[in-house]
């Protein structure tokens, strides 16, 4: 907030609450007016609704990787479940989890 130049003008608004979920039953009750949480972690049916993302010099993207371990009990197992999750069939999967796939 400070590099968009807001910090200052949102400070005497801004509450930080440690636990998600009770922020989120903060904005459901109506005691504060937003939250700010990644889009796969606004529950649907809570009494929340995505206004939409925030602007993207604000945003902070979270990049998953996959690895398998050189000493790895059952390495056909773990490169099998970083393929399917890889696969292009699952990208319906991550979108409808809210998740965003990396472009490939």
């Amino acid at each position: 907030m400070r590099q968009a130049g807001i910090f200052d003008a949102l400070k005497a608004k801004l509450k930080i609450v440690p636990a998600q979920a009770a922020s989120q039953e903060m904005v459901a009750k109506g005691e504060v007016e937003i939250g700010l949480y990644n889009v796969s972690e606004i529950p649907e049916g809570k009494g929340l609704k995505l206004a939409g993302p925030v602007p993207a010099l604000l945003q902070v993207a979270t990049m998953y990787e996959a690895a398998l371990m050189s000493d790895g009990s059952v390495p056909e197992a773990a490169r099998a479940f970083i393929q399917f999750l890889s696969a292009p069939g699952a990208r319906a999967k991550w979108t409808a989890a809210k998740l965003e796939p990396a472009g490939r």
